[in-house]
C-alpha cells in the first residue's frame, strides 16, 4: 500500500483521474479481500457489499464520462509536472505523509491510556456492584 500511495504521489500530475480512480478502487477491493483471508476480517454484507460496488459504480461512471481526447506531448508533461500547482501537490502530499507518522504515536499513547482507564473503571465497578 505504501509502494503504491508512493507511486501515485510521483505520477498523480501525469496520469489521467480516469487511471487513478479506477487502481485505487482495485486497490481497495483487494485490501477488502486481502482483509477477510487473511487477517480473518469479519465481512459485513449489509455495509461492504453496498460500498464496493459504489466505489466500482463510480469508477466505471467517471471512466465513461471522461473526456479521451486529450494527448500530451513530453514537453508538456515536464512543464505540468514543474508547475506551481504540481509543486504545491507535492509539498502537499509529503506534509501528509510527515503529519502522519507524527500524529500516529501520538494516536496510540492516548489510545493506550483510554484502554488502561476503562480497565480500571471497570474494575472499580465490578468492585461496587452487589453480587
Amino acid at each position: 500500500m505504501a509502494i503504491g500511495n508512493g507511486i501515485y504521489l510521483v505520477t498523480a500530475t501525469l496520469i489521467s483521474l480516469i487511471v487513478y480512480s479506477a487502481t485505487s478502487v482495485t486497490g481497495i477491493v483487494s485490501g477488502v479481500i486481502l482483509s477477510i483471508f487473511w487477517l480473518k476480517e469479519k465481512f459485513v454484507w449489509q455495509f461492504d457489499v453496498p460500498a464496493i460496488l459504489l466505489m466500482i459504480l463510480g469508477s466505471v461512471t467517471m471512466t465513461l464520462q471522461a473526456d479521451k481526447t486529450d494527448e500530451y506531448t513530453y514537453e508538456q508533461l515536464r512543464t505540468l509536472v514543474k508547475s506551481t500547482k504540481s509543486i504545491a501537490y507535492y509539498c502537499y502530499s509529503v506534509f501528509s505523509v510527515i503529519l502522519v507518522f507524527i500524529s500516529y504515536p501520538i494516536f496510540l499513547k492516548s489510545l493506550a491510556r483510554f484502554e488502561i482507564t476503562a480497565i480500571q473503571n471497570t474494575k472499580k465497578l465490578n468492585k461496587k456492584a452487589p453480587d
